[in-house]
């Protein structure tokens, strides 16, 4: 049996696979593709929770623009501020976004 093949039969005993990757397929690659594409310079973040897409376009795809983040939830919005104080391109507001300009209740999910 070829090296190549012993690695990858003991990895399949712990429960991994070895496949050839098409990083021009990845789902990061296609969206930076099209951030590019269509010179995209800013980005809603709606939803931000931390800031973990924002932190990841800005590593993964060196993207340069300009960043609005929305976080409704009190505990992650101050963590999602202090994430972006170190980006003067990132802007994070607390507060949803909807249709309708009220004040409303979130429920959240009992695991969390």
């Amino acid at each position: 049996m070829s090296i190549k093949g012993e690695i990858r039969r003991v990895l399949w005993k712990l429960g991994y696979d070895i496949s050839r990757f098409d990083p021009t397929s990845h789902y990061l690659a296609r969206r930076k593709k099209l951030i590019e594409l269509y010179e995209i310079d800013l980005i809603l973040d709606v939803g931000a929770n931390t800031g973990q897409y924002a932190q990841q376009i800005r590593k993964a795809f060196g993207f340069s623009g300009r960043i609005v983040s929305f976080e409704p939830l009190s505990n992650e919005f101050d963590k999602l501020r202090f994430n972006a104080d170190k980006d003067s391109k990132w802007d994070a507001i607390n507060c949803a976004l909807g249709s309708t300009n009220e004040r409303s209740s979130i429920n959240i999910a009992g695991n969390y």
